[in-house]
């Protein structure tokens, strides 16, 4: 057996399937409870009316040892208070709450020096002054959440809208969406891989600027690579960044773009999975060794797509329709699944990024066919 970890979060599946490939035994809490990660691990639900609070109440009733760590994965960057509460009497696998909110502020990203491959977008609490006068300013700025998560109430800023207190502006950059996933240590960051990002996928029943899926590794120009490597280093030294994070960005479509860096995901991100399982390497394991990029062309590619209801549905046995290794995330069956809801996640393989998006396609298509007969 194992050392115990606690995982908490919306859910808790890749970061606990991660944790005991890294030689732990995780204990974990989140709104699914799905099948597989039920197979491997400890599991409690929280209800979706009592989320996240009651996630401290259930690590309290569980009696776990004081020693015992907590992991927190997507959507409690948002949620530094409960962070605090959890971790107030145990070790902490990751950023502490101060370091949450000084990076999740919108401003944190422009803070950072300038360097070479780099390019900070604008950012604006209020609407910008020249934006009276010249109205196409507006047609260069998303209007995003202050404490969004998957990409959800991110949308192109429009001259009727106000910027409400809990938003912020931020210049819009066209180009190829990326993750960069990196393990800190408050002084300096390893960069771990990169993956395409897949947004507002209507294949897997996404829309707008949702976060539908990640592929990767991605093969990265020499200056590129080291933009990420400065700007995760940065990023440590100056947040005091800890345990494995990532960081959302767009690379600029001109050969050898500049990297332009639009978001801090402090926490065990979704993309982590994709790296870890094409490298073998572990962002929670001890002694972390850490390859080289992957710069051949024929490298192993995998993705992996979030698959959303297009309306409500019942969920049936995923495992007579699908291989174990083709999906993920599995629910119970018979669970009410509402439209705009995850279903569950796909994975493909592929020695070509387009062709493994593709793959992803298909077998998505394949469950909306099933679900709809």
């Amino acid at each position: 057996m194992g050392k115990q970890l606690i995982i908490v979060g919306a859910s808790a599946r890749a970061a606990a399937q991660s944790a005991i490939r890294g030689g732990y035994e995780p204990w974990c809490a989140d709104l699914f409870a799905d099948r597989d990660l039920q197979k491997v691990a400890t599991v409690h639900r929280c209800l979706p009316e009592q989320y996240p609070q009651a996630l401290a109440k259930l690590i309290d009733e569980a009696s776990l040892p004081l020693d015992v760590a907590v992991l927190y994965t997507g959507g409690l960057e948002n949620e530094p208070q409960l962070i605090e509460a959890v971790a107030f009497d145990r070790p902490l696998l990751g950023c502490s709450p101060y370091a949450l909110r000084r990076v999740r502020d919108p401003l944190a990203l422009p803070s950072l020096p300038r360097h070479r491959g780099l390019r900070f977008c604008k950012m604006h609490r209020h609407r910008p002054l020249l934006s009276w006068l010249f109205p196409s300013l507006l047609n260069k700025y998303l209007i995003k959440p202050c404490q969004g998560t998957g990409g959800r109430g991110i949308r192109r800023w429009s001259l009727a809208e106000r910027v409400a207190r809990t938003d912020y502006l931020q210049q819009y950059v066209p180009g190829r969406p990326v993750s960069m996933v990196y393990v800190g240590d408050g002084w300096s960051a390893r960069l771990l891989g990169v993956t395409e990002q897949l947004i507002g996928d209507k294949s897997f029943g996404g829309d707008g600027y949702r976060y539908c899926g990640s592929i990767g590794p991605l093969m990265l120009e020499k200056a590129q690579q080291a933009a990420m490597v400065h700007l995760g280093v940065q990023l440590a030294q100056r947040f005091d960044l800890r345990g494995p994070f990532g960081v959302d960005a767009i690379i600029a479509r001109r050969r050898g773009g500049a990297i332009w860096p639009v978001e801090v995901n402090p926490r065990y991100t979704a993309s982590i999975e994709v790296i870890e399982r094409t490298t073998g390497l572990n962002s929670l394991g001890k002694g972390l060794a850490i390859r080289k990029m992957r710069s051949r062309s024929d490298a192993a590619i995998m993705g992996k797509a979030i698959v959303f209801a297009r309306k409500h549905v019942s969920a049936p046995d995923l495992y007579q329709w699908f291989d174990a290794e083709q999906i993920a995330d599995v629910p119970q069956i018979g669970e009410p699944i509402r439209q705009g809801h995850p279903v569950c996640t796909v994975f493909a393989h592929d020695t070509d990024v387009s062709r493994c998006r593709t793959r992803l396609h298909q077998l998505a298509q394949t469950l909306y066919t099933r679900l709809d007969t």
